[in-house]
Parts: C-alpha cells; sequence; structure tokens
C-alpha cells in the first residue's frame, strides 16, 4: 500500500508563509469570543486558508510513525497484614 506524503512547498514558497504568524492568528482565533476580542474573529475562509498554508510548511505531525524499542523493569513492592 502507497503511503501518501503531505506536499511541502518549494523553499523559496515556504519563506514566503510566515507558519509563525499562522499560528499566532488560528491561536488567538480560538481563544477569542465576540465578547472579549472580536477582532481576532476569523471567517471559515479565513480559517481554510491558514491552515492550507501551515500544511504547506509545517509537517502533519499525525501522519509521523514513531518507533523504537523501550527497556524498562517494573518492580512492584507491598505489605502484608
Amino acid at each position: 500500500m502507497q503511503v501518501n506524503k503531505p506536499k511541502v512547498a518549494r523553499p523559496s514558497v515556504a519563506k514566503a508563509i510566515n507558519a509563525e504568524k499562522l499560528i499566532k492568528r488560528l491561536q488567538e482565533h480560538a481563544l477569542a469570543n465576540q465578547f472579549t476580542n472580536p477582532q481576532a474573529l476569523m471567517n471559515q475562509t479565513q480559517v481554510h486558508a491558514a491552515l492550507g498554508l501551515l500544511k504547506k510548511v509545517a509537517p502533519d505531525l499525525a501522519a509521523q510513525q514513531i518507533e523504537g524499542e523501550i527497556d524498562h523493569t517494573l518492580t512492584i513492592k507491598w505489605k502484608s497484614k
């Protein structure tokens, strides 16, 4: 089975996309409401566009697989009555 790898933008395009600003803007949107900070709210199109640009420059960590072994010893002691 072929695994679809996320497409990453060319370096010149990736440089033009400021991931830090996108992340900050999305965080402000997520934490805002119409009473506390109405200027931070984004419409659905803006959120979709920001997420699309982020996917171009940042890898999807949910799609990453981490492999390794854990070597650990667990000792349990209890007192008997």
